[in-house]
């Protein structure tokens, strides 16, 4: 799942739009607004509670996604994230794990 998120090609809307799968790429919660890894965990209203359950604190001034899905400390955290979503189909008999919040950086 890290890796697709980390490349874009994941199932979610805008993804689907780029190969032809979907008529737009749009977030149905945002209209006019592409569904893309970055939306969900940043700023999408409709995941704002998960992103808190997550410790995924974009709000405290995370807002470079790449550097986020290549540090390990929020690996696990976005993966439950995603997976709380239930976008992503083929993850849907997946279950999400309790998680710390992640360390302070030193």
């Amino acid at each position: 799942m890290l890796v697709q998120a980390r490349t874009g090609k994941i199932s979610l809307k805008k993804y689907h739009y780029d190969i032809g799968r979907s008529e737009d790429g749009d977030c149905p919660h945002c209209l006019r607004t592409p569904e893309t890894v970055w939306h969900v965990l940043t700023v999408c209203p409709a995941w704002k509670d998960l992103r808190a359950v997550f410790y995924i604190a974009v709000e405290q001034g995370i807002d470079n996604i790449v550097a986020v899905l290549n540090d390990q400390k929020y690996a696990k955290s976005i993966t439950n994230l995603m997976l709380c979503t239930r976008l992503l189909g083929q993850f849907l008999g997946v279950e999400a794990e309790q998680v710390e919040p992640p360390a302070p950086d030193a």
